[in-house]
Parts: structure tokens; C-alpha cells; sequence
């Protein structure tokens, strides 16, 4: 959800590891990219076929953002 509340703004790693699981984060762990790797395949955001497009901002986090159309 906390993706969809900020659509178009990149979001850290480090916020979304605080926001979405209470206990305390590490940045080494690949749990976070796995998740976002499941929600991006089963909402279909790899594609943007339904308008979004779940993108990884290297060394930042991540962006949900309005996919571009094609003509």
C-alpha cells in the first residue's frame, strides 16, 4: 500500500524496511528485493500493462510510478 500512497516518489530502502516490518532492518539482506520481485510479477508491474511499473532505483530503493504508453 505504501507504494501506491506515493506513486512517482522513490522510496529508500531504509523507509520501507521501517514502514512495512516493525523490527529492526538490515540493509544486507536481500529480503526486501525478493518481496519486491513477487509484488512486482504477481501485480503484473514488470510489464505495465496496468498502467504501473514497480522499478528498482539502484543504491536508492524503489518507484512505483505511471507507465508510459504507447501510441
Amino acid at each position: 500500500m505504501e507504494l501506491f500512497r506515493n506513486i512517482d516518489r522513490p522510496l529508500t530502502r531504509e523507509w520501507l524496511w521501517s514502514t512495512v516490518w516493525e523490527r529492526g532492518f538490515d540493509l544486507q539482506s536481500r529480503s526486501l528485493d525478493t518481496n519486491m520481485s513477487c509484488l512486482r510479477r504477481k501485480l503484473g508491474l514488470h510489464t505495465g500493462k496496468h498502467g504501473l511499473s514497480l522499478q528498482s532505483i539502484w543504491g536508492t530503493g524503489y518507484q512505483l510510478s505511471q507507465a508510459a504508453r504507447a501510441l
